[in-house]
């Protein structure tokens, strides 16, 4: 199965996309990965054995322009990422910087004792929703519910 890679070129953007209950199996490069998207949505995804020390990538990797995408139900309990507690160095997913207003709402989605959000999301973008991470470390803007709840409507539909 190959892994999804979502690159627009030469100034060009994608919106709207939706990538959903997929089953990623096997070591690959960055399984999901996208660059100026926006208005997408990434949900109930099953990630298995993606991870591979040697290319040390995230399995989920928005960046460059990416914003108002929504991550969310995916099931990374098997993905084989440490995450970043106990000196793991590579969590599940990454917003990269020039990424802005993306919501993430993976909480019960990781390895078992591996940490919750806080040690799977690593974000260096600006204004994204993280829900699971604790209060002091992003003040969400008020209705996040509403947009999850209507993010994984539309995806259902």
């Amino acid at each position: 199965e190959l892994p999804f890679l979502m690159e627009c070129l030469n100034n060009a953007s994608l919106e709207g996309m939706t990538i959903n209950r997929n089953q990623i199996t096997g070591p690959c490069w960055m399984p999901i990965g996208m660059w100026s998207v926006s208005n997408s949505l990434i949900v109930e995804n099953t990630l298995e054995n993606v991870y591979d020390s040697a290319w040390g990538t995230w399995s989920v990797d928005l960046s460059g322009g990416c914003h108002n995408n929504v991550i969310m139900n995916n099931d990374f309990r098997y993905s084989g990422y440490p995450g970043l507690r106990d000196g793991g160095e590579v969590p599940d997913i990454y917003l990269g910087p020039g990424t802005s207003d993306n919501l993430v709402k993976e909480t019960g989605s990781f390895m078992e004792e591996t940490g919750g959000p806080g040690f799977h999301i690593f974000d260096e973008g600006v204004n994204n929703r993280i829900v699971g991470q604790s209060a002091s470390e992003i003040a969400p803007p008020a209705g996040v519910g509403q947009v999850i709840k209507e993010a994984l409507s539309e995806a259902l539909e």
